[in-house]
């Protein structure tokens, strides 16, 4: 694909990480309620939910609430109203380069789409306050898929919408479950991380579908016009 967008008929976003910085507030949430615990997370295990499945990331807060199913739950609820109440008072800092690479995509006649781990609520409150709802033809979230990110399935939903192949589409991702879950759709891949992959994290990674490791959205614009 490399700078040739004739192919190309949709550019898939992810949303957490890529598109908008809330990461932060997820990681803050959390170091502020396991507090009400008497336990702490580390930034390693913050990191391992990144793009992670709520199912993946509940089961990693169970263990470090003692295995207690039930005070998992309660903490998610906590850290979930948390998250809610930062982004009420608009709160939501784009990537740089977000709305810019956005813009010069509709003005080459593409399709966007998202497809993010986030639930219908968070996600759709997310698109609402950043302004960027109106930018996206179809968005799907992580509780309308039965396996999430590190598997294929939701960009394959994408794919199925828009009734493209693989090659007919790109991804812009920010984590490694995303990567995992692109590269393994056979869908061509920019990857923009937020925190540099650690050895050996790459070695899964289905390299033939990595258009390349690009530090920002701006970046990926500038190449595509070059």
């Amino acid at each position: 694909m490399k700078n040739d967008l004739s192919q190309i008929k949709v550019v898939i976003f992810d949303l957490d990480g890529t598109l908008v910085d809330t990461e932060k507030i997820y990681q803050a949430g959390w170091r502020t309620v396991l507090k009400d615990y008497n336990a702490t997370i580390s930034q390693e295990m913050l990191e391992k939910m990144r793009g992670g499945t709520r199912k993946h990331n509940n089961r990693l807060i169970q263990d470090i609430l003692g295995g207690d199913e039930s005070l998992a739950q309660e903490a998610r609820e906590k850290r979930n109203a948390y998250f809610k109440e930062v982004i009420s008072q608009g709160k939501i800092d784009l990537k740089v380069g977000a709305f810019e690479l956005l813009e010069y995509l509709q003005a080459n006649g593409l399709s966007l789409a998202v497809a993010t781990s986030s639930p219908i609520d968070r996600g759709e409150d997310i698109l609402e306050i950043s302004g960027l709802m109106p930018h996206f033809d179809f968005v799907i979230y992580g509780n309308q898929i039965e396996y999430g990110k590190p598997q294929p399935d939701i960009f394959l939903k994408v794919l199925e919408h828009f009734q493209v192949s693989s090659q007919e589409a790109v991804v812009i991702e920010d984590s490694l479950n995303g990567l995992l879950a692109s590269t393994r759709a056979k869908i061509p891949t920019f990857y923009v991380p937020e925190i540099p992959l650690r050895n050996g994290e790459f070695d899964h990674v289905n390299e033939d579908y990595l258009i390349g490791v690009y530090p920002s959205l701006k970046a990926i614009k500038d190449f595509l016009k070059n």
